[in-house]
């Protein structure tokens, strides 16, 4: 933060509970790290553990409240590098997760990732996109490495949880579409 090029640092998060098949699945599925070098520039910072200058913040129209627990940090962190500021991760900068997780809570949290990555709030949802990413995103990638990491890490005990997010992830896309189309209906009228 010495740097004047430089609007925020920030580091890794550690799992602390790992009680549940959620909570196993979330540190294995779900990290916030970037690994174990420091790197000038990561894609985001994640919003576990950070700090940036309040002057940079501001610049940019601080933090999309809309967002709230799901891409306000890679959102702050795009609008920054726009305007040229430099960010820093830096692994030795730990936090500690202390949140404990259901099924449920865990695939809401997921999904939720997974649907600000790809824009999908923002624009129109089409039930043939729906069925593409069930297809092509959710079976191919999301459900294909998922299984892949946890057969390779010997993590067996939570292939079941990636069997079901193989139908919650379509079965949420559904949900998002289905009320985007009575929006969509509602402003017709």
């Amino acid at each position: 933060m010495q740097e004047s090029d430089v609007a925020g640092a920030g580091g890794s998060l550690r799992e602390g509970v790992q009680d549940s098949w959620a909570d196993r699945w979330r540190a294995a599925h779900m990290p916030q790290e970037w690994g174990p070098r420091s790197i000038r520039n990561p894609k985001f910072l994640f919003g576990c553990n950070n700090i940036y200058r309040k002057a940079a913040v501001l610049e940019v129209g601080g933090y999309d409240e809309t967002l709230r627990t799901n891409g306000e940090d890679c959102d702050l962190s795009r609008r920054l590098r726009e305007r040229d500021w430099q960010l820093i991760y830096n692994p030795a900068a730990q936090a500690v997760h202390r949140r404990s997780d259901t099924v449920n809570s865990i695939f809401d949290n997921y999904w939720r990732w997974w649907k600000f990555g790809v824009n999908a709030y923002a624009g129109a949802i089409s039930l043939r996109s729906v069925m593409g990413h069930a297809l092509f995103v959710h079976l191919r990638y999301t459900f294909k490495e998922a299984v892949a990491r946890d057969l390779a890490a010997r993590r067996t005990a939570l292939l079941p949880l990636d069997c079901a997010l193989l139908f919650y992830l379509p079965y949420r896309d559904l949900q998002l579409w289905l009320k985007s189309r009575s929006a969509h209906r509602n402003q017709g009228r």
